[in-house]
């Protein structure tokens, strides 16, 4: 799983520290339970909700350091469980950037 976020989130263009940092917590804090596998799409929605990467990847850290879920990520980014209740390509058009 680690290994497909890294690959996922580099195609897209995330930064390659932010993506290393991440994975070193996610696989330090054994954190990668299998809804991270969507992590590229939260990114993807994040970006398109006008977050920038580095507010992005400081809400996964916090998620993963306190042993969160990822949807606990996308909450700290200003996202609702609503938003976020038919997976995470829906975010983009049910919330506006702050």
């Amino acid at each position: 799983l680690a290994l497909e976020n890294q690959a996922l989130l580099a195609q897209m263009g995330f930064p390659p520290e932010a993506v290393r940092r991440i994975l070193q917590a996610g696989l330090a804090k054994k954190a990668f339970s299998p809804d991270w596998r969507f992590l590229f799409r939260a990114v993807e929605a994040a970006r398109q909700a006008g977050r920038s990467d580095a507010d992005i990847e400081a809400a996964v850290l916090e998620a993963i350091n306190k042993n969160k879920d990822l949807a606990s990520a996308m909450e700290r980014l200003g996202f609702t469980r609503r938003n976020m209740q038919n997976g995470p390509q829906t975010y983009q058009s049910e919330i506006a950037p702050k």
